[in-house]
């Protein structure tokens, strides 16, 4: 699916909080550049402790080959809402699994020469390869491998990479800063962790940092899917980020009526929280983000329903008359009725508000209807399709 329905789709929520006019207006440029990109999967990254309602957006595609599997392009707001016609930059993350301690040789050479080249340019690559290996090295008995690297370059030039690994418990987390000699104080990770370990997945987390040739950045993010296909234990993480960390209220209202949303039918994407973020820096917890994700209902971890966000068509029973006398048939050509013709206007319109796409007319023998031409019409005026169900008994 191309990544402008994932857009048109996330335009018709109500969060406030979340999407503001001016955020949903700025994406059309975005739209407009990305929008016939295929993707499986996009994620809108808002802030949970500021009141901006703004959000940055990503979104993946596959490669369907080795060693990269798949890449992310994210896109700022402050970039992609701006009034001009410029090309837009973003940062770029790509899948990294093949960094790992038990790795092959060949692949991990055609990351490094060609995707990680791609990504950072060629100075810069052969500059954080060493960097790269010996963090790979270090997960030994830790991780099973790295999860992406990134460059952020659209933000600023920098001289590292954005890192983030796969899943781990919370003392694995804390063995690895502290392999990699990481210089922060780990009691503020430690209390992220101990507090939030019962609304993580698997009670896992992905560490994130930003990595150079001869350290890793002292500012880290501790990230982690929650546990949302049951709807209390979302909402219970969502009460305690609100009591105990200074989330604002309206924006983890707005998550829950993001996840409990049910999809619509043209399109079959489902939301759910991919996941959130805590950023900490110099001692203390920064910033807390939440990464809302449309994905087709397949991959999401919300839970999986069974109604769709609207109907998706309508049948009327325009007469109860036909001339075929069917054994079987309740409907005789003599004795039926049927529908007035504004009775049959005024439901069309009203699928129509209700979102309906299609509008099946039958009976009876549909034929004998004597507005049927008009109700084809309204149909067409208002962008619907008419599905007639006939016998043709009258079709000549």
């Amino acid at each position: 699916m191309n990544a402008k329905y994932y857009f048109e789709n996330a335009e018709l929520h109500t969060l406030p909080a979340v999407f503001s006019r001016e955020c949903i207006e700025g994406s059309q440029r975005l739209k407009e550049q990305y929008g016939e990109q295929e993707t499986h999967e996009v994620i809108y990254e808002t802030v949970l402790t500021e009141t901006e309602a703004t959000c940055d957006i990503s979104f993946r595609v596959d490669t369907g080959k080795k060693p990269v599997a798949n890449y992310w392009l994210e896109f700022d707001y402050a970039i992609y809402a701006q009034g001009n016609e410029t090309a837009l930059t973003p940062c770029r993350f790509i899948d990294a699994s093949c960094l790992k301690p038990k790795r092959d040789p060949e692949e991990v050479r055609l990351f490094l020469e060609q995707d990680l080249t791609e990504l950072v340019g060629q100075d810069k690559a052969a500059l954080l390869t060493p960097a790269l290996l010996e963090l790979a090295d270090n997960l030994e008995g830790k991780c099973l491998a790295l999860f992406q690297v990134g460059s952020m370059d659209s933000r600023a030039a920098s001289d590292s990479v954005r890192i983030y690994t796969w899943p781990m418990k919370p003392e694995i987390v804390l063995s690895l800063l502290s392999s990699l000699s990481w210089t922060g104080d780990p009691q503020p990770a430690q209390r992220v962790m101990d507090a939030i370990s019962p609304y993580a997945y698997g009670g896992k987390f992905i560490l994130s940092f930003d990595l150079f040739q001869d350290r890793i950045s002292e500012k880290i993010g501790i990230n982690f899917p929650p546990r949302q296909n049951k709807p209390g234990t979302l909402q219970a993480l969502l009460a305690h980020l609100v009591d105990d960390w200074d989330c604002l209220p309206e924006k983890c209202d707005s998550l829950m009526d993001w996840n409990q949303e049910k999809p619509i039918p043209e399109t079959r994407l489902q939301n759910d929280i991919s996941h959130i973020k805590f950023t900490i820096e110099e001692g203390e917890v920064r910033m807390i983000k939440a990464y809302l994700r449309q994905s087709d209902e397949r991959r999401v971890s919300a839970p999986q329903y069974r109604a769709h966000r609207h109907p998706q068509q309508m049948n009327l029973e325009l007469t109860t008359r036909c001339p075929l006398h069917c054994p079987q048939c309740y409907v005789h050509l003599n004795t039926g009725e049927e529908m007035g013709l504004d009775t049959a206007l005024y439901w069309i319109r009203e699928g129509k508000r209700a979102g309906i796409r299609t509008v099946c007319l039958s009976g009876g023998e549909t034929l004998c209807y004597s507005h049927l031409p008009e109700l084809i019409r309204e149909c067409r005026k208002l962008g619907l399709t008419s599905a007639i169900a006939l016998s043709g008994i009258y079709a000549s």
